[in-house]
Formats: C-alpha cells, structure tokens, sequence
C-alpha cells in the first residue's frame, strides 16, 4: 500500500531528526510507528493487575496501613459484630 499524507513544517523536522537519529527511511519509520501505535492500542485480555487498575478497583476502599497483613484480625471483629458476639 502506498500512503501519501501532508504533515507540517513542525512534524517534517521531527522526521528528518528520527531519521538522522535511528538511520531509518521514511518507510521505515512508517512501519515502525504504526506498528508501535498498533501495538498500544490493540485491546489485549491484559493480565489482572492491570485490569483492577485500570477500573479502579485497587485503592477504592479505606482501611488501616497494615490491612494486607491484619485483615484476617478484622475479618473475625466483622463476622462477630454481624452474629452478635456468640
């Protein structure tokens, strides 16, 4: 495929630097942006970490400093608060 685009003085100089700078052509630099494009917005299964991240699940909840390590101690405080301190 041939592409023929129009692009400003400002964007011409960055791609004569790119150029310069990395020795690649024109065609060159085309392949290899786009691939980059591409590859960042193509929409992956992602793995979880990410996911919980980019919905805002991790930090959406108050809690003490020390919750990954003591949440079993208020875990029991709630389950007892919830059957009436059997």
């Amino acid at each position: 495929m041939r592409i023929n685009a129009r692009i400003d003085d400002e964007l011409a100089s960055k791609v004569v630097f790119l150029e310069k700078e990395t020795g690649l052509s024109l065609t060159g630099l085309i392949k290899k942006s786009l691939t980059l494009f591409y590859q960042q917005n193509q929409k992956a299964p992602g793995n979880p970490l990410d996911i919980l991240e980019e919905t805002g699940f991790i930090g959406c909840a108050k809690g003490g400093r020390n919750l990954s390590t003591d949440y079993k101690k208020h875990l029991l405080k709630g389950i007892s608060k919830k059957h009436g301190d059997r």
